[in-house]
Order: C-alpha cells, then sequence, then structure tokens
C-alpha cells in the first residue's frame, strides 16, 4: 500500500475539518504517508481524487474501450441509426433567391411637388443610405402582410387542398387542445392564422445589401420550390410598388390641380378687367401710345413756334408793304409819244431814209465827183437842214401804276396768309392743349394699368408655377400607375429542386462525429463508474486533531485498505495547485 503524507499550515481540528477560515489547500503531500488515523478513506480518496490528474496512456485508454466494447458499439449504432432516420424523415427544404438592382432614379434625386414650393436645403443622402431603405422596406411587416394576403396562408404554410378525413392522432390531439381554447389553456392555440403566416414568412425571409453595391439579395425558403419563387417574385414585386408609393406625397396632385384652376380662373378675371379698362379709356399701349402722344405734342409745339414765327413775319411784312403802298401813285406814264408816224417829220424821215440808201448804192458804183452823187448828197444835206427845224410835240399816255398793283396784290395775300396763320395757330394751341389733356390721361391709367398688370403678371407667375407642379405631380401619377420602378430586378427568383436542408453529406458526417463521441463517453462512463465503484469504502471513526499528520506505521488493522489497483493509477508527483 502506498504511503503519502499530509502537510497543512492550518491549526484547525480535523474532527471540525474544514475550518471556515481553512480553504483546505495543503501545504505539503509527500509519499510514505498513509491517511492520518481517524480520518476516513473515502475523504482521503476525494482529497487524492481532488489533486492529482490520472496519467492515461494509450494502452489504458485501448483497454478501456475493449472492456466496454459493446456498450461503445451500441452507441455508435444507435447515433448513426439516429441520423439516417433524421436524413430519411426530414423535411426538404428549397431556397429561391434573387437579386435586386437600386439604380439612381427619380424617386432618389427628384423632389416632390410639395417639397420645392419654400426654400431648398441640400441634403448630403448616399448611395448605401437607399440601398438599406430598400432592404428595410423588404424586411417589414406591412410587406409580409401583403405578400400573405396576396399568395394567401395556405400558400406560405405549404398546405396542399385534400379532400381526405381520415382519422389520425394528430388530428385528435388537435382537436382535444381546440378544447381548451376558451379558457386559454391551449399551448399551441393559433389567435390569428394570419399572423402565423407572417410571422413564418418573416421567418424564411433573408434580405442581405451587399457592401459597397446597389445590389440587395432576396432569399425565401421553404418546402415548395415553386413557393418559394412565388413568394420573392411577389415580394418584389410588392417591394416595386410600395417604392413608388413612399416616394410620392398622397394628394399632391388633387392640390395642385385645385389650386391651378383657382388661379387660372383669377388670371382670366384680371385680364378681363384690363379688356374692359383699355376699351373704356382707348389705351391699348401705354408706352407707344404715349411715344406717339410725345412725338405729336412736340411735332405741334413745332408747329405752332413756326407758325408764330410766321406770323409774326407776317404783320410785319404786312405793314411795310401798307407804308410802301402810301407812298406808291396809283397812275404812272405808261406811253410818251413824240412823234406820228403819217406825221411831216416821218415823211421827211422816211424821204431821208431812202436818200441815204441811194447815196450808199451810188458812193458803191460811182465816185465822188460823179454829178448824180453829189446831187444825191446835196438832197440829203438839205433833207437833214428841214428835218432838224422840225419840232414835234410829245403825246402822254397814263396807266395804273403796276407797282403799285403788286405791291397792292402782294398786301392782299400777305393778310389772307396772316389770317391763316392766325387760324393755324389757334387751331395748333388747341391740338396741343388736346394732347397734354390725353397725355395726363395716359399718365393717369398708367397706375391703374400697372397695377392690373402687376396683379396679371404675379397671377400668371404663380399659374405657371403651379402649372408646373400640375404637370410634374401628373407625371408622378402616370409613372405611379405604370408602376415605373428605380429598382430593377437583376437576378430573377432562382427555382431549383435541390434542397438546401437536410444535406446528406454534412449531415452524415456530423453524424459519425456524434456516434464516436458518444461511444467514447460511454467507455469514459463506464470506465469511471467501476473505478468508482472500485473505491467506495465504508467511512472510519471521527480523526483526531493535529497540525502535522505524520504516522510512519502501517495502517491500522481495523482500517479499510485502498484498492492497490487504483492508487497505482495516481502520480507520484507533488502537484503545484490543486484542481
Amino acid at each position: 500500500m502506498r504511503m503519502y503524507r499530509l502537510e497543512t499550515n492550518c491549526s484547525c481540528n480535523y474532527d471540525k475539518f474544514p475550518h471556515p477560515n481553512c480553504d483546505g489547500i495543503p501545504a505539503k503531500i509527500s509519499a510514505g504517508i498513509p491517511s492520518p488515523t481517524g480520518l476516513s478513506t473515502h475523504w482521503w480518496l476525494e482529497i487524492m481524487e481532488n489533486l492529482y490528474q490520472p496519467e492515461i496512456n494509450v494502452k489504458q485508454a485501448l483497454d478501456a474501450a475493449w472492456r466496454h466494447k459493446g456498450k461503445a458499439l451500441l452507441a455508435f449504432l444507435v447515433v448513426c441509426a439516429l441520423t439516417a432516420v433524421y436524413l430519411s424523415t426530414a423535411k426538404r427544404v428549397y431556397e429561391s433567391e434573387a437579386k435586386v438592382y437600386v439604380r439612381v432614379g427619380r424617386e432618389s434625386v427628384a423632389l416632390d411637388p410639395t417639397a420645392t414650393t419654400g426654400a431648398v436645403v441640400t441634403l448630403q443622402d448616399t448611395r448605401e443610405a437607399d440601398v438599406n431603405s430598400i432592404e428595410q422596406l423588404l424586411l417589414s411587416r406591412e410587406t409580409a402582410e401583403q405578400v400573405v394576403d396576396q399568395l394567401g396562408v395556405d400558400t406560405i404554410f405549404g398546405k396542399k387542398p385534400s379532400t381526405s378525413s381520415a382519422w389520425s392522432p394528430k388530428t385528435l390531439i388537435k382537436d382535444t387542445l381546440q378544447k381548451l381554447e376558451p379558457y386559454n389553456l391551449n399551448p399551441l392555440q393559433v389567435f390569428d392564422v394570419r399572423d402565423k403566416a407572417i410571422t413564418l414568412l418573416k421567418k424564411n425571409l433573408r434580405v442581405t445589401a451587399v457592401r459597397k453595391t446597389s445590389y440587395v439579395t432576396v432569399s425565401y425558403s421553404c418546402e415548395d420550390p415553386a413557393t418559394a419563387r412565388d413568394v420573392v417574385d411577389a415580394l418584389i414585386a410588392q417591394v416595386q410598388a410600395e417604392h413608388l408609393r413612399i416616394n410620392r406625397t398622397k394628394g399632391s396632385h388633387e392640390f395642385f390641380e385645385k389650386k391651378e384652376l383657382q388661379l387660372r380662373t383669377d388670371l382670366e378675371k384680371l385680364e378681363g378687367e384690363l379688356k374692359d379698362y383699355k376699351n373704356k379709356t382707348g389705351f391699348a399701349e401705354l408706352d407707344t401710345q404715349r411715344k406717339q402722344l410725345l412725338e405729336r405734342i412736340a411735332t405741334t409745339q413745332k408747329e405752332l413756334h413756326s407758325a408764330q414765327s410766321d406770323l409774326s413775319a407776317a404783320r410785319a411784312e404786312i405793314k411795310a408793304r401798307e407804308e410802301e403802298l402810301a407812298q406808291i401813285p396809283e397812275l404812272v406814264t405808261a406811253q410818251e409819244t413824240t412823234g406820228f408816224p403819217q406825221s411831216t417829220e416821218g415823211a421827211m424821215r422816211t424821204k431821208l431814209y431812202d436818200l441815204e440808201v441811194l447815196e450808199q448804192g451810188l458812193a458803191a458804183v460811182q465816185t465822188d465827183d460823179s454829178p448824180q452823187l453829189k446831187s444825191v448828197r446835196e438832197q440829203i444835206k438839205q433833207a437833214r437842214g428841214i428835218l432838224g427845224q422840225e419840232k414835234t410835240a410829245p403825246q402822254t399816255m397814263k396807266a395804273l401804276n403796276k407797282v403799285r398793283q403788286e405791291s397792292e396784290l402782294a398786301l392782299s395775300t400777305r393778310q389772307a396768309a396772316l389770317a391763316a396763320l392766325e387760324a393755324r395757330e389757334l387751331t395748333l394751341e388747341k391740338q396741343l392743349t388736346t394732347a397734354r389733356s390725353e397725355l395726363k390721361a395716359i399718365n393717369q391709367s398708367e397706375i391703374e394699368i400697372a397695377q392690373l398688370q402687376r396683379s396679371i403678371s404675379l397671377a400668371s407667375h404663380n399659374h405657371g408655377k403651379y402649372a408646373e407642379y400640375l404637370e410634374q405631380a401628373r407625371i408622378d401619377d402616370e409613372l405611379h400607375t405604370a408602376k415605373v420602378s428605380s429598382l430593377n430586378l437583376a437576378q430573377k427568383p432562382s427555382y431549383s429542386i435541390t434542397p438546401i436542408s437536410p444535406k446528406p453529406i454534412p449531415t452524415l458526417g456530423i453524424g459519425f462525429v456524434l456516434a464516436c463521441c458518444s461511444a467514447a463517453g460511454i467507455v469514459f462512463l463506464a470506465e469511471r463508474g467501476r473505478l468508482s465503484r472500485a473505491t467506495n469504502v465504508p467511512v472510519a471513526a471521527p480523526v483526531r486533531s493535529e497540525v502535522t499528520l505524520r504516522t510512519e506505521s502501517p495502517a491500522r488493522p481495523e482500517a479499510p485498505l485502498v484498492d492497490e489497483l487504483a492508487l497505482s493509477r495516481r502520480n507520484e508527483a507533488i502537484p503545484s495547485l490543486p484542481r
């Protein structure tokens, strides 16, 4: 029998061991000392069990496995059988997957018309926020409810219509538990089948937003591949419709349509008032009419100044002509005749002229000594002497003075022109007064017309703005009706008849590992039970109180001995710390 020595730093008595202040940790253990006198062998072995780890080698492990080979093989076969039963009876789960591409569309970059009626603040929104919003929309309960309502509860549960009403234990249990529902004692009570279907749909639905991309992966798993595909298809279609709905303001089209009609009516009323006022005043284009009126006033003033100048000149000319006319005689000598054609002097002059002509003819052909030439010359001399002695009384004829007549005519003309200039001056003054009155009327009407035009301009601006917003709202409604969304289906919902669960190879591998672990565990437990039975001895007499336990003699005959086989497997080295 191996001997052990136990030393402790505690001064407590063993009959009261462990002491409340004693941690029960021995200070030293050495070989060669048996269990202390009075200390039970069972308690002593428990101390040894806690202080020492058994060293198990491969041979001991194989021996233990061989001793319990039947139990280990049975556990291995049971676990393998359970794995096979699970693979054969487990429900097949199929999965349908689709990918949604979130592109930049009007929903993410355009504002609703109601959001642009005031000051616009630029918001720094990222594409990641759009993708995460789509992910949350896919996972929302509202979307799940609409998909359940669209496909039906039986489709979500995978129930197939059955006409058989055969009895089964499941039906009996269900009917029995339903009787407890009025008392709220049915643990499997379903208060709302629709809510249960929604919960099941959300449980089997997986939505993943791929990082740093604009893709959202949607997958759904159930017991029917066609149902999984239909659920994903309906889910994406519903999300596209919901994405259009939440990115538009409800009632904006009706609001802008009502305001546009009201503003158009006000604008037409103001335009009618302006038309009536222009028809009443006769002013169509104030700027053009004012310009023409100012030009007419300037021309009239110029003509008036010219008429006044001409009138002053005419009056001065008339005064000068009247003074001049007073000095001009009415009659003047029109003709004065000093000789008559049939008088003697005339005949004498004719005779003299004839003699002069004859002299010139004779002088041309005869010499001066010619008697005939001399005779003619003598006659001419005598005729001239006689003509010089003759004196004829002049004859005077009086006539109206043409200068006076012209002066009187000019005076009459200028007097008529003066009257015309005076009438023209009066007319120009009247025209100028009328033009200035019209200018005052234009200036007076300009304020009212400007107010009407300003009101019309403001009403037209407001009407144009609301008409633009109305068109935007109408386009938004049309796009919503046509279900034009920026969510594009990058990958259609897949249809695969290969189940995703259970997977044979991983399941068999896990079953094999569990079977091996179960067999090893059975061997370990069986071996430990055997060792526990081998070391299970009765309790000895009470222990004695000593600080240091020393026994140099072998155990007393009345103390039971410890199994040598059990103690031989202990490690004789001193541990650093207890377990």
